[in-house]
């Protein structure tokens, strides 16, 4: 199996973030780490270090090991009781990983994020920075969410697989391995299901016929369907994403050396872009533009939206807003970042372009959304 071979970033071979969670961090019944677990990770990582690689770790665990300081057996209800946890966890998780690390001298950083930081385009570019430089430094970055300060649902990632997929697109990864308590992906749930298989590689999703169901961990908040999810996400950027054992870290370097184990998901032949990337899975939007039939064709196309296709605006906008476009029969056509307001757009809808100056006052563009910045969703696409 060959690397992608991209070369992103400033890693001579390329970059890896590999995502473990909680569930394989701790031990479900004692509470206490799996110190033998953690360190085999940390020794591939820095095996992948040396082979050149730039590596981002992705790691559940803070609100698990704020649990177990404090003596609880159960996670509390509340949100903030979840939040206390995560902070007085979030010290613990970072000072395991310090140590670790430090035997082999190198260098952790902790990067925590909430969900804007990775939607808002300037703060997506700030992430990206800073990203690159701690690869210059030879640092390697250990995220998580910011569990302690984050609350409002539209502000989370929901679970670190996603995280980890967004992060893979931010860092443009050739490799995203997503660590969990099976060997790979079943078409039966294997624990359940002695007779369930492996999928051993997966090509399309389109004809994936699996059973997914949601997280068992006391711990964790994730499950299979959300690293179908995470793998999807990360293919489409180009990224070999792969579901394998945590409790056998060295088996990354098997895959990748080419060897057969867990699951391995081909990434896309014709990747997004680093900004369509930002559109389609970091984005936030904020509103929605309806289009009629010619402009849904032109779009498919990758033609500019011009404003004599917009029939109506939903939502309230400023410019340089992320949007959704949807076609005449409602089919979400992808997310665009917009040249005008709602406000403005709803004044210069259905006019050429030639009249936006006369309505307006002024004229940023001829166009509402330029095609350089619209991710066209790819069953749009003629």
């Amino acid at each position: 199996m060959n690397q992608s071979g991209r070369n992103s970033c400033t890693g001579k071979s390329g970059t890896v973030v590999i995502k473990i969670g909680s569930s394989s961090l701790a031990n479900e019944e004692t509470g206490q780490v799996k110190l033998q677990v953690l360190s085999a990770l940390v020794d591939v990582i820095c095996n992948l270090k040396t082979r050149g690689y730039n590596v981002v770790l992705v790691s559940s665990g803070a609100v698990g090991l704020g649990q177990l300081t404090m003596g609880m057996t159960e996670r509390p209800s509340s949100t903030a009781g979840k939040q206390a946890l995560a902070a007085i966890g979030q010290g613990k998780l970072m000072s395991v990983y310090d140590s670790l690390f430090g035997y082999f001298n190198v260098k952790v950083a902790q990067v925590l994020l909430s969900r804007p930081d990775l939607s808002d385009k300037y703060r997506f570019n700030r992430v990206k920075n800073t990203m690159s430089e701690l690869f210059n430094l030879g640092v390697i970055p250990i995220l998580n969410e910011n569990d302690t300060l984050t609350v409002e649902q539209e502000l989370v990632f929901g679970d670190n697989d996603s995280l980890s997929a967004m992060v893979s697109a931010l860092v443009e990864a050739d490799w995203l391995f997503l660590m969990t308590d099976v060997d790979g992906l079943y078409d039966t749930n294997p624990h359940t299901n002695p007779d369930a298989q492996r999928l051993k590689r997966v090509s399309s999703f389109s004809d994936l016929e699996v059973v997914t169901e949601g997280s068992s961990s006391k711990f964790g908040t994730g499950g299979m369907a959300t690293k179908l999810n995470a793998a999807r996400m990360s293919t489409a950027c180009g990224c070999h994403c792969v579901i394998t054992n945590a409790s056998t870290p060295e088996d990354i370097l098997t895959i990748m050396d080419g060897g057969d184990k867990g699951t391995l998901f081909e990434p896309k032949d014709n990747p997004v872009t680093v900004q369509k990337r930002f559109l389609t899975y970091g984005a936030m939007v904020k509103g929605k533009v309806f289009v009629d039939a010619g402009a849904e064709r032109a779009i498919a196309k990758k033609c500019n939206l011009f404003p004599s296709g917009i029939t109506s605006v939903e939502g309230d906008f400023e410019t340089e807003s992320v949007v959704s476009v949807i076609g005449p029969k409602g089919a979400d056509l992808g997310q665009g970042i917009v040249n005008y307001s709602s406000e403005q757009i709803e004044m210069i809808k259905g006019h050429q372009s030639e009249d936006i100056h006369d309505i307006l006052g002024f004229d940023n563009e001829d166009y509402v959304i330029d095609r350089d910045v619209l991710a066209v969703n790819p069953h749009c696409i003629h």
